[in-house]
């Protein structure tokens, strides 16, 4: 029974370990009263150098489904990127052609265009541009258009990668983020905070799109016709009133069922931070800036207040495991295998770090090899919040004891319920045998006795 629970022990860590790279560290700090953020639904995030190092900082209904509006747009290009190196297209010579089926498509939905013409013909490269910086439906239309066989087989390839990305709670049914939902108001076409944190935290691993994100302006040239200069739509991205210096990148949407919104990246002073805020309002301000204001708030309060501290030190004991079969050792130092760090509040007080210890099995028997892995440990502030963890291994090597070793076999042997059973068989054997030849004796000894007469 011992080995069968030892090795439900061990499946239930593995299992564990696989969940821990898909998401960042849960639960999340309040958001003080100085932070105004009005957004419907938000998540900010301190990003690690992996996604199994992102923080949690603040979550507000982020499993709760919103239109995408143009934030669709990072998935997009995503799939779009994908499928160019994994066909090896070459985005400066293909093209893609503007036609009056997919101009009747949009005709009358209000989605900012490039004001592509019937027949212009677009680089690859100039359609993904233009398509994610300036948010042109035209120009995500014919690049969808260009690399699947059809617009639904290209939207049907970006829910399959927002799958792989782990949305568990998004579908989308196009590619330029237009409002989709039944006659009884109910999204057809949705995402959540958190899916969308995923979907930015894979673009940012693309450099070729941030760096699409990230400029202000571009030119483009069709392939017969004279050059036009498209901005961003974001205004953070761009100089004005809005600007913001840290961004990296974003992607904004406008929905009329959900409002403003904008999936976003900031880099300062050597950290990173993604925020994404869903069906902004400020009514007492701007309200068509309200989603960069609730942005904006969020990064000062995660760059003002928020800083990487090391938690535990690589070799730092944490714990013991008794140890049997050592002959003058009966127990093993557990120590960190590596440095676990984390994005915490400045003013926390390290030693308010809650661990969580978690051991393979004990006692454990001789010998063990210094480095060998015996459990993890878990780090929680908060009561809840999860800000790290790592593998707990041996701080030296001990050697087995044959003494000890042959000791415990003779004990086995001496102690098992077996050993009497049989010693009591045997018992039971002789005396039968016994009573069997008294039996018999007597008997032959009747026998002589009846003879004489």
């Amino acid at each position: 029974m011992r080995k069968l629970s030892y090795i439900a022990l061990a499946v239930f860590l593995f299992l564990f370990s696989l969940t821990w790279p898909l998401c960042a560290t849960a639960a999340g700090y309040t958001l003080p009263d100085s932070v105004t953020c009005t957004a419907r639904s938000a998540i900010l995030i301190g990003l690690g150098e992996d996604p199994s190092q992102d923080v949690l900082l603040f979550k507000r209904d982020e499993n709760t489904r919103r239109s995408p509006a143009a934030m669709a747009k990072l998935l997009m290009a995503a799939y779009a990127w994908g499928q160019i190196r994994e066909r090896g297209l070459d985005i400066d010579a293909v093209t893609g052609t503007w036609t009056q089926k997919l101009a009747d498509s949009i005709s009358g939905t209000g989605l900012a265009v490039a004001n592509m013409k019937v027949g212009n013909a677009w680089k690859l490269r100039d359609l993904l541009t233009v398509g994610l910086m300036g948010s042109a439906a035209d120009c995500c239309l014919v690049l969808a258009a260009t690399i699947s066989e059809s617009i639904d087989a290209f939207v049907s390839g970006m829910n399959d990668l927002a799958k792989e990305l782990g949305c568990t709670n998004s579908r989308f049914t196009n590619v330029t983020g237009l409002d989709h939902a039944d006659d009884e108001d109910n999204l057809l076409q949705y995402t959540t905070a958190w899916d969308m944190y995923l979907i930015t935290r894979h673009v940012l691993g693309i450099p070729e799109l941030t760096e699409i994100l990230a400029l202000s302006q571009t030119e483009v040239t069709p392939v017969e016709g004279s050059g036009q200069t498209y901005i961003n739509a974001n205004l953070m991205m761009r100089s004005g009133g809005q600007r913001y210096a840290p961004l990296v990148f974003g992607r904004t949407g406008y929905s009329d069922i959900d409002g403003r919104s904008i999936a976003s990246v900031a880099r300062q002073r050597g950290y990173d931070y993604l925020t994404v805020v869903i069906g902004t309002d400020q009514p007492d301000s701007d309200t068509a800036n309200a989603h960069y204001q609730d942005s904006r708030a969020l990064y000062t309060w995660a760059f003002d207040n928020f800083a990487y501290k090391t938690l535990l030190r690589k070799n730092e004991p944490v714990d013991q495991l008794a140890v049997e079969l050592a002959w003058s050792i009966d127990k093993v130092i557990l120590v960190t295998k590596e440095d676990i760090a984390s994005i915490v509040d400045k003013s926390l007080d390290i030693s308010m770090v809650r661990q969580e210890i978690t051991k393979t099995q004990e006692p454990i028997d001789a010998p063990i090899e210094k480095g060998e892995v015996f459990g993890k440990v878990e780090l929680y502030i908060n009561m809840d919040q999860k800000v790290g963890e790592c593998e707990l291994v041996a701080a030296e090597s001990i050697p087995r004891s044959d003494v000890l070793l042959l000791w415990r076999k003779v004990y086995t042997v001496i102690t098992s319920p077996w050993l009497y059973l049989g010693i009591l068989g045997i018992l039971l054997l002789f005396g039968g045998y016994i009573l069997l030849a008294f039996a018999m004796h007597k008997r032959r000894k009747n026998r002589k006795i009846l003879n004489r007469r």
